[in-house]
């Protein structure tokens, strides 16, 4: 009898051990199992899982059945002492601005994201950019496409909680940049 409540209790922490490694590789309920966007320095590019966004226009790309949790940079910030550029709270949703240089201009060469927290799937992440400037292939980071222009340079990333901007990142510019949207799946995809 003891035989038998051992081997559940083993059965169930291997069980809660598994469950906690999916939560950490991705898929339903855990972290991101596609490519998250990310957004790399020197030449401007965004890597991001075809799959999970597709094109829904000639310049956006949404997702469906994610949630956006936190946008964070492989940088510390100096202000803060952290990596996070911002956590988002719960059903709250917010807007990325990218701003690019190319060739002197800011000019019409925004990358621009937006998504929210919530578990209704309301808050899907989406980004645009423009296909006909950041149209280069550059070798993709993880297993996303990954889409660039070598004369673009990053030069600034905003973020609003609607008009209000509650970021303006400091670390855009330094060398060796990732920044990454990171999402997780809802419970019923």
């Amino acid at each position: 009898m003891a035989s038998k409540t051992k081997k559940k209790a083993t059965k169930k922490a291997a069980s809660t051990k598994a469950s906690k490694k999916a939560g950490k590789k991705g898929g339903p309920g855990g972290g991101e199992a596609h490519t998250p966007i990310i957004i790399t320095d020197g030449s401007a590019a965004f890597e991001f899982d075809e799959n999970e966004f597709p094109a829904t226009s000639a310049t956006t790309h949404e997702s469906k059945g994610l949630r956006l949790i936190r946008i964070v940079a492989n940088r510390v910030h100096g202000s803060t002492g952290s990596t996070i550029c911002h956590e988002l709270a719960t059903n709250e949703r917010v807007r990325i601005k990218v701003t690019c240089d190319i060739d002197g201009s800011t000019s019409g060469n925004d990358f621009n994201a937006s998504g929210g927290n919530f578990m209704d799937g309301s808050g899907s992440p989406s980004f645009d950019f423009d296909h006909n400037i950041y149209n280069e292939p550059f070798p993709p980071i993880e297993k996303g496409k990954r889409v660039g222009n070598k004369k673009a340079t990053l030069k600034r990333m905003e973020i609003f909680r609607g008009s209000t901007r509650i970021h303006d990142c400091e670390v855009i510019t330094a060398k060796g940049l990732r920044i990454r949207l990171r999402d997780r799946h809802l419970p019923h995809n």
